[in-house]
């Protein structure tokens, strides 16, 4: 009974998360209708604005970067530059992880195996949490505030870019630098090239994987899971420091959220950690902006239900693996093919 639970719950995360691809499709191309819907509740001069400077975060740390010597992108142009980006993420972890997403729906393997199952997966329960958890503090009177902005088209923009932005300066400059400073320490190799730099700090996990070969174990997992834990938490408290109508409440829920985007960037690398961080910010907003012009928004809501049930599909599969639960392969009698 319990190894049929699991492949269950193993079948619905596959599937369901196929489904949502369609969705996350969806909502790059209707970027441009809650971009129009986001613009008519902005004032006019609006359409006129250009962007300097770029904001960016090195850990907790706050700049802006000029970027009116080269070019000064317009918002529309912004959000053109800020879908190609997230579209590209969506196809790296398709492609990435142990296995593809064809071979993980073929083979009907472990679910984490492919890294979009596991972004989309992992962001589902962890929104569940999040929601819950929230719901808990507002019934003892501590609020987690929301957004405040008169410029609907400019709060639309500020949360679209925050994936990039926050994933480079909490996750690629944090984890990032701790894990390849890491590695040098106990690898030995004092000289390493530019690229393989950079390699690491896209995907952390191939730093772990040369050191398995040479100690015979994971003797990164541990200080670089600490410092997740340290950098999420981080991470939470930044939102209510620099305020922008967040309350104190959204430390507990930014730092849950925190660690889950350590967690997926030295798992599967930057692309995954930007794509989820881009689920609860760009994904959701886009839908929010495109419900609020429907009588009846049909789409947000079949969203809504398949985030639901993905979240509990992940918490009980997850929940079953750690309890120690098994499935026999034999017992699965349909084959997918692709």
């Amino acid at each position: 009974m319990r190894s049929k639970t699991i492949v269950l719950l193993k079948n619905s995360i596959l599937i369901v998360s196929l489904v949502i691809l369609a969705f996350y499709l969806l909502a790059m191309l209707m970027t441009v209708d809650a971009y129009t819907i986001a613009f008519l509740n902005s004032s006019v001069e609006t359409i006129h604005y250009r962007i300097s400077f770029f904001p960016l975060y090195i850990g907790p740390i706050f700049m802006s970067i000029p970027i009116f010597y080269i070019y000064q992108p317009t918002f529309s142009e912004m959000f053109v530059i800020l879908i190609i980006i997230y579209s590209i993420c969506l196809l790296s972890t398709l492609l990435s992880g142990k296995n593809n997403i064809f071979d993980t729906v073929r083979k009907r393997e472990n679910p984490f195996n492919n890294a979009y199952v596991s972004v989309i997966a992992l962001t589902s329960a962890i929104l569940l949490i999040i929601i819950a958890i929230d719901l808990l503090q507002k019934s003892v009177g501590i609020e987690s505030g929301k957004l405040e902005s008169e410029n609907e088209l400019l709060m639309y923009l500020s949360v679209s870019m925050a994936p990039i932005i926050e994933e480079i300066g909490f996750r690629f400059f944090i984890l990032g630098i701790f894990t390849l400073f890491l590695y040098l320490t106990l690898s030995g190799k004092l000289k390493i090239s530019p690229i393989n730099i950079l390699r690491i700090l896209l995907n952390p996990k191939m730093a772990r994987e040369i050191l398995i070969e040479k100690y015979g174990r994971d003797i990164l997992w541990k200080p670089v899971i600490l410092m997740v834990i340290v950098s999420g938490i981080m991470f939470g408290s930044i939102h209510y420091i620099y305020g922008g109508g967040w309350e104190i409440g959204k430390v507990t829920t930014a730092s849950l959220a925190g660690i889950l985007l350590g967690y997926l960037y030295i798992e599967y690398g930057l692309p995954a950690a930007i794509l989820s961080h881009y689920t609860f910010n760009h994904f959701f907003m886009t839908y929010y902006f495109i419900s609020r012009v429907s009588e009846f928004p049909v789409i947000p809501y079949i969203v809504d239900v398949l985030i639901v049930i993905l979240g509990i599909s992940t918490i009980g599969y997850s929940l079953g693996l750690i309890l120690g639960f098994k499935y026999d392969e034999s017992e699965e009698v349909t084959v997918i093919e692709i």
